[in-house]
């Protein structure tokens, strides 16, 4: 790029988003080259500080032009603060990084996908303190009589109750299970307007909710994330520092899944 005249009235450029990726999200980027001066009036104009978005203001070795790269989560409706959507068309904290791991873990066989439904679904509260005890006495040896109301229920309820049954009875109510730990880490800038998008803790999430209210979550997680059952958030810590600079870390755990072998539908990376 060659400039003839005086730089000052060069001020500041963005380069096309076609350019810089901008047109392919949810990982977007958005560059602007200028004067040092230009490029910090479009921080100032954009309000970048306070909305939370991540930048990166550098000199390109020892030219008299500076770059502004905006690292945003979610493409902008607009730039223009006089627009009505200006304030809330965007959740770009300085940085978002995903993790996905999984957790080997032991799980009553009475919270496995089918045999919970069932046992939240179709068993009243006193059947299920009687099926309880009567499980709980074939897990310890004893010789104990079936409630006479198995009888009366639809097939395919006695089938998964005598399932369990047989399962107790030779001394095995557990079994161990991948549990796939997805984690949100999101750090702010000082001040920014950040705006969690979850804060209830016992609330279910299936994939495509989670995909819905996070759009980016990387792809190749994305392509593992099961989707035959739903997601609880088991830990959510904020931390502010001394600076003013601010943390939030979001666990969410595979919670339920239903699937006729107790298999769950999920690939980890190798």
């Amino acid at each position: 790029m060659v400039i003839d005249g005086d730089l000052n009235e060069f001020t500041v450029i963005q380069l096309p988003d076609e350019l810089t990726g901008a047109l392919f999200g949810p990982d977007i980027t958005r560059v602007y080259i200028g004067t040092r001066e230009g490029c910090l009036s479009t921080i100032a104009d954009l309000e970048l500080d306070r909305r939370g978005v991540s930048y990166d203001l550098r000199r390109q070795g020892e030219s008299p032009m500076w770059t502004l790269a905006l690292r945003l989560t979610q493409g902008l409706d607009s730039d223009d603060p006089s627009d009505p959507g200006w304030e809330t068309n965007i959740e770009a904290p300085i940085e978002i990084l995903w993790r996905l791991t999984d957790e080997r873990t032991s799980v009553d066989y009475r919270n496995v996908g089918r045999f919970e439904r069932m046992m939240d679904v179709d068993l009243t509260s006193d059947e299920r303190r009687e099926l309880n005890a009567h499980l709980e006495a074939l897990l310890a040896g004893k010789a104990t009589p079936s409630p006479t109301w198995f009888g009366d229920k639809p097939p395919d309820v006695l089938a998964l109750i005598q399932r369990m049954e047989k399962r107790f009875e030779r001394g095995k109510n557990t079994t161990f299970m991948h549990m796939p730990v997805m984690v949100r880490d999101a750090s702010f800038r000082k001040e920014a307007n950040y705006r969690a998008k979850i804060d209830a803790i016992n609330t279910l999430y299936t994939s495509e909710d989670l995909q819905t209210l996070y759009p980016e979550i990387p792809t190749q997680i994305k392509d593992r994330m099961p989707t035959n059952g739903e997601w609880k958030v088991t830990m959510r810590e904020w931390s502010v520092e001394s600076n003013g600079q601010g943390r939030e870390t979001l666990s969410f755990t595979w919670a339920e899944w239903n699937d006729p072998e107790d298999v769950l539908e999920f690939v980890m990376p190798p």
